[in-house]
């Protein structure tokens, strides 16, 4: 029996996405002494298909003629997505699963989840030139970012407020050049836009937080107040269009041979 990677690969990205459409749902309707453990499980999901699309290529070597050892050891074909799916995984678990969040420790290991993202993009861009420039806007908005939030904040300034706009000044840079990628840069692009679009909902309902709540009728007012998690509304699409450029990827390589 011939085992085609194709429909291996076609398959589990289906069953994939009809998990995590299923607990999208369920996370939106379920009461909320169930509803951290399904946001968690949508992540657990996400990660393991993620390295499930490895086992795939292992699976496969003897028929591609491949060594294992080159493709556990390759930096462009994805390897870097599935790093940071792990750090995501174990952020989620300082920030969803911990009966008391540690947020710092969730933002610090985020932000290694950026950079595994970072390094994904650096090495598949072949223009020298934009991976130059990559890094100049990179650290450029970290500073600049660092340097505002110093200002603002004043004396209140902290390791968390630190972390979190280096974390945000990487994830932002990501999905501006993500699209650069041939394979799966634009599904890339709009994972890291959604992602980015979760963390503003975050930081605003930290403000709402500190400051005791916003002006009540206001635009942020209403959009804290939603009946609908907007955290979650961005943050599982995120999940699942991230780990999916690797199938994506997958798929044209296989034209191209």
């Amino acid at each position: 029996m011939v085992i085609n990677k194709k429909h291996l690969m076609t398959g589990l990205a289906a069953v994939f996405t009809a998990a995590e459409v299923l607990l999208f749902i369920l996370i939106h309707i379920a009461r909320v002494d169930y509803n951290y453990t399904l946001r968690y499980t949508s992540i657990i999901v996400a990660t393991v298909f993620a390295w499930m699309t490895l086992v795939i290529e292992l699976i496969m070597v003897k028929s591609e003629n491949k060594n294992p050892r080159d493709i556990l050891l390759n930096t462009t074909n994805g390897n870097f997505i599935r790093i940071a799916m792990i750090f995501t995984l174990i952020a989620d678990y300082f920030m969803v699963a911990m009966e008391e969040a540690n947020n710092l420790a969730g933002v610090t290991v985020f932000l290694g989840t950026q950079l595994f993202i970072f390094l994904h993009i650096f090495v598949n861009d072949k223009d020298k030139k934009l991976r130059r420039i990559n890094l100049i806007v990179r650290l450029a908005l970290m500073v600049v970012l660092v340097a505002v939030a110093c200002i603002i904040l004043g004396e209140s300034t902290d390791p968390m407020s630190i972390i979190s706009v280096i974390y945000y000044a990487n994830l932002c840079t990501n999905a501006i050049f993500a699209h650069r990628l041939k394979h799966g840069g634009i599904l890339l692009t709009v994972g890291l836009i959604l992602f980015a679009l979760c963390d503003i909902n975050v930081g605003l309902t930290a403000l709402d937080t500190i400051y005791g709540g916003f002006k009540e009728g206001s635009l942020l007012y209403n959009l804290m107040n939603t009946n609908v998690d907007l955290i979650w509304l961005f943050y599982i699409p995120s999940q699942t269009l991230i780990p999916m450029t690797l199938v994506i990827s997958e798929k044209k390589e296989n034209k191209l041979d």
